[in-house]
């Protein structure tokens, strides 16, 4: 049982690293122009030119019943030389869960996932009717808070 424990947390370690280095937490606006002015989304995308690494964090979120998505190949950036593959985690309950696994080992993103996660707490998904809906200012104010934190790192 322990070197199970020991393992995830060694996994968790690992992919705080990855995502603190390699990693981009983003949020975006989906919906914008519909009635109720769109919905806030944070998502996680890792791009890197090695695939074994992109391979382990998949099998680490998949050991951890994370979600995610893998894309591979192509040279995405215009000088680039090497083909590169990107990782991502979409789904709000699947960017939570990852948070959570993560959260203890991060240092650079700790600002950015506690702030992703007081928007989750306050308003939750924001597809349900019961939701309230945050306003089109504080919508603004999350994206450029975001965007703030990441030039403090």
């Amino acid at each position: 049982m322990k070197e199970t424990l020991m393992t995830r947390e060694t996994d968790a370690a690992w992919l705080a690293g990855i995502i603190d280095g390699e990693g981009c937490i983003c949020g975006y606006w989906t919906n914008r122009h519909n009635k109720t002015g769109g919905n806030v989304h944070v998502d996680v995308r890792i791009q890197a030119t090695s695939m074994a690494m992109i391979s382990r964090v998949f099998e680490i979120c998949e050991k951890n019943d994370i979600e995610a998505y893998v894309e591979t190949g192509g040279l995405w950036r215009p000088l680039s030389t090497k083909p590169t593959y990107r990782i991502g985690i979409r789904k709000r309950a699947e960017v939570s869960k990852l948070f959570a696994l993560i959260r203890p080992y991060l240092v650079v993103k700790l600002p950015e996932v506690d702030f992703a996660m007081s928007w989750f707490e306050k308003w939750g998904d924001q597809r349900g009717n019961h939701q309230r809906k945050a306003e089109h200012d504080e919508k603004i104010l999350f994206f450029n808070t975001l965007r703030d934190l990441k030039k403090i790192a």
